[in-house]
């Protein structure tokens, strides 16, 4: 479960620091991190959100069925992927 929280702590983080840099570097060192460096680093993240949310759909994340449906769904619509599918 703890896995849940730090993948979007962590994905949160680096959204935070995206917009706090943006005033506080150059115009192109802000261009590469906007543009290159953030895709990037979100699509992992977002990567790590499916896979929480496939694992939920084999029942591995909790013992409950509920749980893992409820947080399941939850991961897989903030990507627009179906989860019951």
């Amino acid at each position: 479960m703890s896995y849940v929280a730090l993948d979007a702590l962590a994905y949160f983080a680096l959204v935070t620091i995206v917009i706090w840099l943006h005033d506080k570097v150059g115009l192109w060192t802000s261009f590469t991190i906007r543009y290159l460096i953030y895709p990037v680093l979100a699509g992992l993240h977002f990567t790590g959100f499916w896979i929480n949310g496939h694992e939920c759909s084999h029942g591995a994340l909790s013992k409950s069925g509920t749980v893992n449906n409820i947080i399941g769904m939850i991961r897989h619509s903030a990507l627009l992927a179906p989860y019951y599918a």
